[in-house]
C-alpha cells in the first residue's frame, strides 16, 4: 500500500482517506500534537491533558502497529479493557487516570446503580471528545459508542418490545386502575408501582432486577429504567417469558396481575 499526501492507495487502487484510516503511529502522533498545541489553551487545556494520557496508554497498548492496519477498528475494545484493568488497581497505579477518576468499573457492562451509569457516561464523553478533537474525525464517537453501549442498546430494544407487546396491550390499563400489581410468569415476577405519576415496572426472578418506567396519562410511553442489576441474557429471558405468557384476554390479564394490598 502506498501513501501519497495523506491518501492511502491499496493494491486494487481503492482510496481510503486519512479521515477514515489511521495507523497506530499516526493516532498517537495526532494525540501528542493536539496535547502540545493546547497545553497553554484556556478552552482546551484539559482535553489536551487527556490526549497526552491517552497517547501514553495507546502507545504502550497491544494495538497492531502495522501501517496498513486501520487502528480505528481496534480502539473501542482496547480502551474498554484498559478501563476494566484500571478498576482492579489503586488509583495511583491506574494508567488511564483521570479518565477513570469516577471509579468506573466498565464501559460495556450493565451497571447496577444510576450513579455508576452517570460516571460511565461521563467517562465515555471524555474519551470520545478527546479523540474527536485530536483526530478531527467527527464520527469517531459514534463508532466507539456503538461498541461500548451495545448491551444497553439491547435493553432499549427490550423496553420497546415490552412497550408494544405488554404495556400497550393491557398492562397500562391495569396499572391505571390499580397501580400496585404483581404477577408471576413461570420464574419471572412482574411488579408495578406508581410514585407521583411515575410508574415503575420491575421484572425479577431472583438473580437481578430489570426496571422499566412509564408515565401516568401517557399509555404509549415506556422507557428503560436506571440500574439494571441483571446479566443481559437473563434480562432477555425475562422479557421473552412475560411476552410468551401474556394473555390477550383482559380478564385473564387481570387474574394474573393482581392488585397488591399493604
Amino acid at each position: 500500500m502506498i501513501r501519497i499526501k495523506g491518501v492511502f492507495l491499496t493494491k486494487g487502487g481503492h482510496r481510503m482517506y486519512l479521515e477514515n484510516f489511521m495507523s497506530k503511529d499516526e493516532l498517537v502522533k495526532r494525540l501528542r500534537d493536539f496535547s502540545k498545541t493546547n497545553e497553554k489553551s484556556r478552552t482546551l487545556f484539559y482535553e489536551g491533558f487527556l490526549a497526552k494520557i491517552l497517547a501514553n496508554f495507546l502507545e504502550a497498548s497491544d494495538l497492531p502497529t502495522r501501517p496498513d492496519v486501520n487502528i480505528l477498528n481496534y480502539l473501542a475494545p482496547v480502551i474498554a479493557r484498559g478501563v476494566e484493568d484500571d478498576a482492579k488497581l489503586p488509583s495511583y497505579k491506574q494508567v488511564l487516570d483521570p479518565f477513570t477518576k469516577h471509579c468506573v468499573s466498565s464501559l460495556t457492562a450493565l451497571l447496577s446503580l444510576p450513579s455508576e451509569e452517570m460516571s460511565r457516561d461521563e467517562t465515555i464523553r471524555d474519551f470520545t471528545r478527546t479523540l474527536e478533537l485530536s483526530t478531527g474525525i467527527s464520527w469517531l464517537g459514534i463508532l466507539l459508542r456503538s461498541y461500548w453501549d451495545a448491551q444497553y442498546n439491547v435493553l432499549w430494544q427490550l423496553a420497546d418490545r415490552f412497550n408494544k407487546d405488554i404495556w400497550q396491550k393491557g398492562l397500562y390499563g391495569l396499572v391505571y386502575a390499580h397501580s400496585h400489581r404483581s404477577g408471576r410468569f413461570r420464574a419471572t415476577k412482574l411488579q408495578t408501582s406508581n410514585f407521583c405519576g411515575r410508574i415503575g415496572i420491575t421484572l425479577d426472578r431472583g438473580d437481578g432486577v430489570l426496571w422499566f418506567r412509564g408515565m401516568e396519562g401517557n399509555p404509549s410511553s415506556l422507557a428503560l429504567g436506571a440500574g439494571p442489576e441483571v446479566p443481559l441474557n437473563h434480562a432477555i429471558e425475562m422479557v421473552e417469558e412475560v411476552i410468551l405468557l401474556w394473555p390477550s384476554d383482559p380478564e385473564k390479564q387481570a387474574r394474573i396481575m393482581k392488585p397488591m394490598t399493604k
